[in-house]
């Protein structure tokens, strides 16, 4: 079976067992036309940085 990066993305943010995002903010460069793949894209990117340890951490969003 092909998973999506929605799919994927959706796996990776509520998975059936185990812990659940509660609290999430996307914030895509001041773009507001941003599809469902993009942002999806943007998840999956992101968590393999965290995996990796190549994120960066941001304390201060606003």
């Amino acid at each position: 079976m092909t998973h999506t990066a929605i799919d994927r993305a959706a796996d990776l943010l509520f998975p059936e067992a185990g812990g659940r995002v509660l609290n999430v903010k996307f914030f895509y460069g001041g773009d507001d036309n941003v599809s469902a793949v993009e942002l999806a894209n943007q998840i999956l990117i992101a968590e393999e940085q965290i995996r990796n340890g190549t994120a960066r951490i941001v304390n201060n969003i606003d």
